[in-house]
């Protein structure tokens, strides 16, 4: 057909649209085209049984069906195909699904007795009953993940996510088979996932925490741009194949440390991290932005120790940069503590250039106003009008600070007075219980 249509002969062309509709278009089609797409797909793997009891997709289903349904020797496998697609299209009935839970509940109580293999064997019982429930293959997929395979564990939790989108713990599967793997890049997209269903999910908080250490201590960068388009993805039910980001090559310190092009190779994976943190400052997500600022420091910390003739002070400067980052990244959640915690690490750092210092001051002296450490607000005001004397902002605050020092003052002289008078009049409640009691005293030494 192929070659008849690109040789331009309507001919042929008419007689293929007329004969199509007495043939079964669909079987003709999907035999070429399945078995390609299958091939495709499942990269060389085999149809047999354990395949058809992991699909739960019926259209890769039938087009493996239509796949092996000519061969004699896969007879045995087409009849469990035609099995399990009546299973996805129609349903299980009541009955089938009241045993698979029977077992699936039997399952979990081996999980629960950590006899992870008895549990398997329930689980996958129950699969061939009913298998349209995400639990079950969830269930599963932590068996796998507990005996160390990850390649079904994996298979098991895409089935978990698949059949249903919106429970959270399918991506918390997903993520702990990709872990497994070794894979953090798709384990960080999944775990990203599962908190947009469930964002205070505890287990996937402290998941995620794993996920970037582990990244960190293999040397894999988690990009964040390529994370949100597989949540994407696997919000809509779809799982690419492809490999996570290759792991941080070593980079060896330059050779020359006065050659510009050879220190910023040698920086580039730490210029990397901090330009996609500031991409997050700028569109707002600032809790991540800080988590890659931090990462950028302990990438810091382990480049450090193959730094060659490198002077500790380029390390220094960027260790102050980071740290300026990160306190920019506080003052927009608005939180003042952590500002002064991070900036007056720049003021104290000795490879901090003027310019990291004077913004350094700027941003203590205005976390130090929002607390109402007016005093300590000053100071920060001053050095910053001895860095640079012209400052209007500095100019503003000192006299707003100026005025409310006075404020202050005035309102301590009241307080004061204000303690002075109830002194006096406890005084005076004190003199008169005395007078009273020397009256008593002496009227008592009269009768006598």
């Amino acid at each position: 057909y192929q070659r008849r249509v690109h040789g331009q002969n309507p001919k042929y062309v008419k007689m293929w649209q007329r004969n199509c509709m007495f043939w079964n278009k669909d079987l003709i089609i999907r035999s070429s085209y399945g078995l390609e797409h299958l091939r495709i797909e499942m990269k060389g793997k085999e149809i047999d049984e354990e395949w058809i009891c992991g699909c739960v997709d019926s259209n890769r289903l039938k087009e493996a069906l239509n796949a092996i349904r000519s061969d004699p020797a896969k007879k045995s496998l087409v009849q469990m195909a035609e099995k399990r697609l009546k299973l996805l299209v129609i349903g299980p009935t009541e009955s089938e699904k009241k045993k698979a839970e029977e077992l699936r509940l039997k399952g979990n109580e081996h999980v629960r007795m950590e006899d992870y293999k008895t549990a398997m064997g329930y689980y996958t019982e129950s699969i061939k009953l009913n298998p349209t429930e995400a639990g079950t293959f969830g269930n599963r997929a932590l068996t796998y993940q507990r005996t160390g395979d990850a390649k079904r564990a994996l298979q098991d939790a895409k089935a978990t996510v698949f059949l249903n989108k919106d429970f959270a713990r399918g991506y918390q599967r997903l993520a702990e088979a990709y872990m497994l793997g070794k894979n953090y890049q798709k384990a960080y997209a999944s775990l990203k996932a599962m908190l947009k269903k469930d964002p205070g999910s505890k287990p996937g908080n402290a998941l995620m925490a794993d996920v970037r250490k582990a990244a960190l201590d293999s040397g894999v960068m988690l990009h964040e741009a390529r994370a949100d388009k597989e949540v994407a993805e696997l919000l809509a039910g779809r799982f690419s194949d492809e490999d996570g980001p290759e792991p941080m090559e070593d980079v060896k310190a330059p050779s020359d440390p006065s050659n510009a092009a050879e220190v910023e190779r040698f920086f580039r994976p730490y210029n990397q991290l901090r330009e996609e943190a500031r991409d997050l400052h700028k569109s707002g997500k600032f809790d991540l932005a800080i988590d890659i600022y931090k990462r950028a420091f302990s990438m810091l910390e382990r480049m450090e120790k193959s730094r060659g003739g490198l002077p500790r002070e380029e390390f220094e400067r960027r260790e102050a940069l980071l740290n300026s980052n990160i306190a920019v990244c506080f003052k927009q959640k608005q939180e003042p503590s952590e500002v002064i915690a991070y900036s007056s690490k720049v003021i104290d750092s000795p490879a901090a250039s003027s310019d990291m210092k004077l913004k350094a001051y700027i941003l203590r002296a205005y976390a130090y106003e929002s607390i109402d450490k007016i005093r300590q607000a000053k100071m920060d005001w001053l050095s910053v009008k001895e860095l640079q004397p012209g400052n209007l902002d500095a100019s503003r605050a000192l006299g707003r600070i100026a005025s409310a020092l006075h404020e202050d003052a005035a309102q301590k002289k009241l307080d004061a007075v204000g303690e002075a008078v109830r002194g006096l009049e406890e005084c005076k409640k004190r003199g008169n219980e005395l007078y009273k009691a020397c009256l008593l005293y002496t009227s008592d030494a009269a009768d006598e």
